[in-house]
């Protein structure tokens, strides 16, 4: 299969294991180095919260795997966890839990070592499971596109749009790459469309992701953006 960006050029996709290095012996996913996951967790009586994360223990608990592929050659592979409420870092989750991972990281000293004709990148969205609400619904990333700056080391710009339902979501966030890449992610807002309480009100969540190749030429991330106790989860391949 093939997947599209924003600007029609297509890679290709491979239907993938649930995460290259992992194991699914029983119901336990383990050795999710590499990995980020979006997710939802369950907030008061029907509400969720959006939550993004790197290397998390992920329990399948019941969820069957769905949204599978993945781009070989980068060593990516992505899905989903849905019709059951997978544990996620041993937390409970609702709605689907996304996961997005390579076995092609770039490394640390990679990054640092950016060539100078190559200060400011820009990455554009290419594939991924479908984003989905606190409910499971499914949805589409309308578009996700990231700027970087290699030599401050600091994501510059991450803009994501997307849509589930009625609801259209957008989330934009800034912050350092060792961020980005770490437990703490980068910090997401924006606003809502379409959700409930009408207008455009406020959302936050959190950005967290991984760069892919000897020369950060892919990107991995997760995401998830709340809005009271509305919520929306995806993960992303993107391009630069």
């Amino acid at each position: 299969m093939t997947a599209e960006n924003d600007s029609g050029v297509s890679t290709s996709v491979s239907a993938a294991s649930p995460a290259t290095g992992t194991s699914t012996t029983g119901t336990s996913l383990t050795g999710l180095s590499g990995t980020v996951v979006g997710y939802t967790t369950p907030q008061g009586s029907s509400g969720g919260n959006g939550l993004s994360g790197v290397n998390l223990s992920v329990a399948a608990n019941g969820a069957t795997l769905a949204n599978t592929g993945g781009d070989a050659a980068w060593g990516v592979n992505w899905g989903t966890w849905q019709g059951g409420l997978a544990l996620v870092g041993g937390s409970a989750t609702n709605g689907a839990t996304h996961f997005i991972n390579s076995t092609n990281l770039t490394s640390a000293a990679q990054l640092t070592a950016m060539p100078s004709t190559l200060v400011n990148a820009s990455y554009s969205y290419v594939g991924g499971p479908a984003p989905t609400d606190h409910f499971g619904t499914q949805g589409a990333i309308n578009s996700l596109r990231v700027g970087v700056n290699f030599s401050t080391q600091t994501i510059t710009n991450y803009a994501v749009n997307a849509t589930v339902g009625a609801a259209t979501w957008t989330g934009n966030g800034s912050g350092s790459i060792s961020s980005f890449t770490g437990a703490a992610g980068i910090a997401l807002s924006g606003n809502c469309t379409g959700c409930a309480g009408g207008g455009a009100p406020t959302t936050n969540g959190t950005a967290n992701g991984a760069f892919v190749g000897a020369a950060a030429e892919r990107m991995i991330t997760t995401f998830g953006l709340n809005k009271g106790n509305q919520a929306i989860s995806g993960a992303a391949y993107l391009s630069r």
